[in-house]
């Protein structure tokens, strides 16, 4: 059984693996003076990573997201509210006049209830940063709302007792003053937090760090194919290939096949030191994204229009090149032809 967090304390909610690094500054700046804690949504890699790192914490705790089989199904949603209800009684019954920061407040089913319920009795505050300030923080008007769109409010207002609003991505969206909750900017390219904690791997130059998920191949029709003519190539360089996996969901498993180096999936992609890296390869992960920022003496690149993508999931490939094209640092290559001949420049 974890330990409950304790009244007046400083709580970090992490739902997403590139938040780690958001939850590191503020913990750095806290942690002396505060009974701090950190509670782990979904991510259990993310947890586990943490827990490697020995923090100073009050608490450190790792909250499970429930498994429903249709979110328009009734018996699903009994469950998923039992299950935010069971959240709360379990880790936050006893927390009052605590600060409480939390880093996403679009589409998550579970923790925007459980957030709601807490400001109740605690300041919270939103933090975000520019680099993902983009439609999916942008409410729709009213006259735009589709029958799904009132059905799908309903349905939050029935888990969590409050109206909130849905994005122009159609997705729940919890505009922070609306309910009396604070927003503030946080730095996403620390450099202190950077420095002490990256993580250095013994990376053997020429190399490349791709950063890799399996639910590409979902999207993307001839994911493999092309991702395996990519190794082809590199191999032929003598290019060593490190693979990150994605944090949640892995790696795909064909790539056990190939001559490639798998990276511990749970360490969070902004933290692994790139200094003997060549090139970072990638499609949309907001690891690249961070990347680029912090290091751009680093090329990075985006292997989106390599691939082509289903039909029915097009709107992946366009949110992704928008959001590489508000980037800073990011090339997209657009052919295989292009691909090859910067890597031949690799030394």
């Amino acid at each position: 059984m974890h330990k409950v967090i304790n009244k007046k304390d400083l709580i970090i909610i992490i739902q997403a693996p590139h938040e780690i690094i958001y939850a590191l500054t503020l913990y750095e700046k806290y942690h002396k003076n505060t009974n701090l804690s950190i509670a782990v949504v979904k991510i259990k890699s993310s947890y586990q990573y943490l827990e490697t790192l020995n923090l100073n914490l009050s608490s450190l705790l790792f909250i499970p997201y429930p498994k429903i089989k249709s979110f328009y199904s009734l018996h699903s949603l009994i469950n998923l509210k039992l299950a935010i209800n069971r959240a709360i009684n379990d880790n936050f019954s006893h927390v009052r006049n605590a600060q409480i920061y939390f880093f996403g407040n679009a589409f998550d089913y579970f923790t925007i209830p459980i957030l709601l319920n807490l400001k109740a009795n605690n300041e919270c505050t939103f933090l975000s940063s520019n680099a993902f300030n983009n439609d999916l923080n942008a409410a729709k008007n009213l006259n735009q709302y589709r029958i799904k769109d009132y059905l799908l409010l309903i349905i939050f207002w029935w888990l969590s007792g409050h109206k909130l609003d849905i994005s122009i991505r159609n997705v729940i969206l919890l505009i922070p003053e609306k309910h009396s909750i604070k927003f503030k900017l946080i730095n996403d390219n620390p450099a202190e937090v950077l420095n002490k904690y990256s993580k250095v791997f013994e990376f053997k130059k020429p190399s490349i760090l791709f950063f890799e998920s399996p639910s590409a191949s979902i999207s993307i029709s001839n994911y493999q194919e092309v991702l395996l003519k990519i190794i082809s190539l590199l191999n032929k360089q003598d290019i060593n290939i490190y693979i990150k996996p994605h944090p949640q969901k892995g790696y795909s498993s064909f790539l056990e096949k190939t001559n490639v180096i798998i990276l511990n999936q749970n360490i969070p992609g902004e933290l692994i030191n790139t200094q003997n890296i060549n090139l970072i390869l990638g499609i949309n992960s907001s690891s690249i994204i961070k990347i680029a920022k912090k290091s751009p003496e680093l090329r990075v690149f985006s292997l989106v229009e390599l691939f082509s993508f289903y039909d029915s999931y097009n709107f992946v490939k366009t949110n992704a090149r928008n959001i590489i094209d508000n980037s800073t640092g990011i090339e997209i290559i657009h052919n295989i032809d292009d691909f090859e001949k910067i890597i031949k420049s690799i030394k």
